[in-house]
C-alpha cells in the first residue's frame, strides 16, 4: 500500500506477476486514501489495463468494465 496506489500480485493458474492499481483505478469517484479502501494481504479482483514488457510494468484496475 502506498499513497498513490497498491501493489498487487496477480495470479492465474501457476503464473504470478506484480502490478500497480493506481489510486484513480480503485473505484469510480474520489479516493482520499488508499488505506481506506484496501488493506495489506486483502484479496481483490483486478483487470489488466496495460503491460509494458520492456519496463516490466503492469497497470491494473479494480473498476468494473464499461
Amino acid at each position: 500500500i502506498a499513497s498513490f496506489g497498491a501493489f498487487v500480485t496477480v495470479s492465474s493458474g501457476d503464473a504470478t506477476a506484480d502490478g500497480l492499481v493506481h489510486i484513480t483505478q480503485i473505484k469510480d469517484g474520489f479516493v482520499e486514501s488508499v488505506q481506506d479502501e484496501l488493506s495489506e494481504g486483502q484479496e481483490t479482483q483486478v483487470r489488466v489495463q496495460s503491460v509494458d514488457m520492456g519496463a516490466g510494468k503492469m497497470s491494473l484496475t479494480m473498476k468494473p468494465e464499461e
